[in-house]
C-alpha cells in the first residue's frame, strides 16, 4: 500500500493542517487561542483535538483497534456536540481530512494505483463521518435527557412550593386502612 507509506511520511504535516483547519472553524479569537495555547488545562479543547486527531488518522489507515477509534470519536464529539449549533458543523471536521490529504499528496496523485487507494481511503473517511454522526446523535440525546430531567425536577419543586403556599403540606396520599372518621356530627 503506497498510500499508507505516504500518509505515514506526511503524518505531521497532515495532522498540523487538519488541526489548523479544525481550529479555523471557530471564531477568530478562539481559533488563535486553540492554535497558540499549549497548556492542556487552559486549553482543553485544543489539547483534546491535538491528542485525538492522530488516533483517528492512524486508525483510518491501519484498520487498527476499534475501541481506540471509538474512544477518540467520543472525546471529540462530546466537545463538538456542546459547541456546534448544527449537526453538520459538529461532523464537518472529519470531511476536512479528504482535502488535506489530496493537497498533501497532490504531486503523487498522478499514479492511477495511488488514486484507487485514495478512493478507498476516502471511503473510510466517509465511514468515519457516519460513526461520528452516530456518536453525535447519542450525545445530543443525552443532553436532551439531562435537560428534560432538569425541567422535570424544577417543575416538581415549583409545584411543591405552590402546594405548600396555597394548599398546605402535601400528604403522601389518603390514609387507607386507618380508623374511619365519623362524619355524622358535622
Amino acid at each position: 500500500m503506497k498510500l499508507v507509506k505516504l500518509l505515514e511520511q506526511r503524518r505531521e504535516a497532515i495532522l498540523n493542517e487538519w488541526f489548523d483547519s479544525v481550529a479555523e472553524s471557530y471564531p477568530l479569537d478562539t481559533s488563535t487561542y486553540l492554535k497558540n495555547q499549549a497548556d492542556q488545562f487552559q486549553n482543553p479543547v485544543g489539547h483534546t483535538f491535538k491528542e485525538r486527531l492522530p488516533v483517528l488518522l492512524a486508525e483510518l489507515y491501519s484498520n487498527g483497534d476499534q475501541s481506540l477509534l471509538a474512544e477518540a470519536i467520543d472525546d471529540l464529539v462530546k466537545i463538538r456536540t456542546v459547541q456546534a449549533s448544527a449537526p453538520s458543523q459538529a461532523v464537518a471536521f472529519v470531511f476536512l481530512l479528504k482535502n488535506i490529504v489530496r493537497r498533501q499528496l497532490k504531486s503523487e496523485l498522478t499514479d492511477s494505483r495511488l488514486q484507487k487507494e485514495l478512493v478507498e481511503f476516502e471511503a473510510k473517511v466517509d465511514g468515519l463521518s457516519l460513526m461520528v454522526f452516530d456518536q453525535y446523535m447519542k450525545c445530543q440525546n443525552k443532553i436532551f435527557e439531562i435537560r428534560a430531567k432538569e425541567v422535570q425536577m424544577r417543575s416538581a419543586k415549583l409545584l411543591e412550593q405552590v402546594n405548600k403556599r396555597y394548599v398546605g403540606p402535601v400528604s403522601d396520599g389518603p390514609d387507607i386502612g386507618g380508623e374511619a372518621k365519623d362524619d355524622s356530627n358535622i
